[in-house]
């Protein structure tokens, strides 16, 4: 009877003793997996966007990959985007809501940058869309050749028309990985857009010790800048052909507004922006970067008031703000003009003299 009763109750416990082990490994694992940072950060600034947030916020929710964090700045929205927000932040956990006066979306992204926690970070605009699996795709090859950032396509559409977000297979043949010297050109190595960020996945660790972050103040421009001062900083890169994201082009109200007062707008934002990439484009350095460094600062100051400023008195002031900001680049990197750039500069003191 004894011997029965040992037989019986050795394998019970065996299977006791496993589904223990199984229990406590499973509970180890999962409060291991609690303290690891989301794979990625979605950046998504937001001011009086309803029309469209409900949309956007569901493409993030809905990502193939739920190890992510959705962080969503309210930059002073007047309309019912902070309701859609909390909303959306009572169903998903991942959302977290930041709330401030209304500053402007550079400041917004960069709150974002500070609240962040993920491996990479995503910035997107509030009324975009996301394919169901780019944050999948984009974070697997990304982490995978342990690059700084990834570029993957877009598709465009325009607001109102009927838009859904496409369905399609991943082709990873359209996964390219560039290199480069740190002396080469970046952006004709590594051949990375310099319009949006949003295009882009970023390494948070990157960003953070690059000091990385977008011109408060500007208007215009800010994702141009941000990238011409992060591209040069690293040597390999993943493009992704593959359209991931899903940008809405509204032409009411364009940024590509010819009037004088919008130029002036933009001169006013793209100074601010200059003065901004001088002081921090001293970590740039590769053969011929002084060089392309004074293209950026005439093309955003004397070709916008060659092509787009009209009044006489305009020019005048505008070309005296430009010429102090081209010599601070100059007295900084004690460097000489290229001759077609010394014909550039020697125009604005004309124009200044009016």
């Amino acid at each position: 009877m004894k011997k029965k009763f040992n037989k019986c109750f050795t394998p019970g416990i065996v299977a006791f003793i496993i589904v223990l082990v199984c229990s406590i490994v499973y509970i180890l694992d999962e409060n291991h997996n609690k303290t690891l940072p989301p794979k990625v950060s979605a950046i998504v600034p937001v001011y009086n966007t309803e029309k469209y947030l409900d949309d956007c916020l569901n493409s993030i929710e809905n990502q193939t990959l739920k190890d992510i964090e959705i962080i969503c700045i309210n930059d002073g929205s007047t309309d019912n985007s902070l309701k859609i927000l909390e909303s959306h932040a009572s169903r998903d956990e991942r959302i977290k809501i930041i709330n401030q006066e209304n500053q402007g979306v550079s400041v917004a992204r960069n709150t974002g940058i500070e609240a962040a926690t993920g491996e990479y970070i995503s910035f997107v605009d509030s009324d975009d869309l996301l394919v169901g699996f780019a944050y999948d795709k984009a974070y697997e090859n990304a982490s995978r050749f342990g690059v700084d950032i990834l570029e993957f396509g877009c598709l465009d559409f325009f607001d109102g028309e009927d838009f859904t977000i496409p369905s399609y297979e991943h082709d990873y043949s359209k996964v390219v990985v560039r290199k480069r010297h740190k002396n080469q050109d970046p952006f004709e190595t590594l051949k990375l857009g310099r319009g949006p960020t949003w295009d882009k996945l970023w390494k948070r660790e990157f960003i953070l010790n690059n000091n990385l972050k977008f011109c408060e103040g500007a208007s215009r421009g800010e994702d141009t800048i941000f990238n011409n001062l992060s591209i040069p900083l690293t040597c390999k890169t993943v493009s992704d052909g593959n359209p991931l994201y899903c940008y809405r082009k509204n032409r009411t109200g364009s940024l590509m507004s010819t009037s004088d007062s919008d130029a002036k707008n933009r001169l006013d934002s793209y100074l601010l922006l200059i003065d901004n990439f001088i002081d921090n484009s001293q970590k740039i350095n590769y053969d011929g970067s002084d060089d392309w460094k004074l293209g950026i600062i005439l093309e955003l100051s004397y070709d916008v008031i060659v092509k787009s400023i009209k009044n006489d008195e305009d020019i005048k002031n505008y070309s005296v703000k430009s010429l102090n900001l081209v010599n601070k680049f100059l007295e900084i990197n004690k460097m000489t003009p290229s001759e077609y750039y010394q014909k550039c500069i020697d125009h604005l003191h004309q124009m200044a003299e009016i």
